[in-house]
């Protein structure tokens, strides 16, 4: 609407998307495929939050390979923890805890981005970390067929963005926004 500033036609059609889909799938299947999206994607956001806050150039280099690596090492740390903690290891996710916190720990030999940020996030880099790990664990305790359909849905995604998206899309100069 005009006057509101929301957008009329995509609420319609997400929400009456909603309504069929709930009565083509059962309400445990849709549950579980919004709860591994919403899982995933705030661990990418995590994951995002740690990039911008210590990305950077050192000595011409960019460092976000080596932090890329970081996120995936918290991101397998956390999977093996869950199948221990599942298993009822306890001995092990100890230990993997402790590792989980000499990766965090290292953050700090990182040298943080200096830029003004206009979202900050306490307790750099504990929250993300810790966000990252709980995510993980909760995605971790979902059945296999969660992650089949979650493939499923971002393979399907992806293809509607190349095939369509990225052909009709145009890009928005500057001197078009005012």
């Amino acid at each position: 609407s005009k006057s509101r500033g929301t957008p009329i036609n995509a609420t319609v059609i997400t929400g009456m998307s909603s309504g069929l889909l709930t009565f083509l799938f059962d309400i445990e299947i849709l549950a579980e495929l919004v709860s591994i999206g919403t899982l995933f994607v705030f661990s990418f956001v995590a994951g995002s939050i740690m990039i911008k806050h210590y990305g950077q150039e050192v000595m011409g280099k960019s460092n976000i390979p080596s932090l890329v690596v970081r996120l995936v090492v918290q991101v397998a740390l956390a999977l093996v923890m869950c199948v221990l903690v599942q298993a009822e290891k306890w001995i092990p996710v100890a230990i993997l805890a402790l590792l989980y916190g000499a990766v965090i720990i290292s953050y700090y030999f990182i040298p943080r981005n200096q830029i003004a940020l206009k979202f900050r996030v306490p307790l750099i880099p504990w929250v993300p970390s810790l966000c990252i790990l709980c995510n993980v664990y909760l995605i971790g305790s979902l059945g296999i067929w969660a992650y089949v359909r979650f493939f499923i849905w971002n393979f399907i995604g992806v293809c509607v963005y190349f095939f369509y998206g990225a052909i009709h899309t145009s890009e928005v100069l500057p001197s078009q926004l005012k």
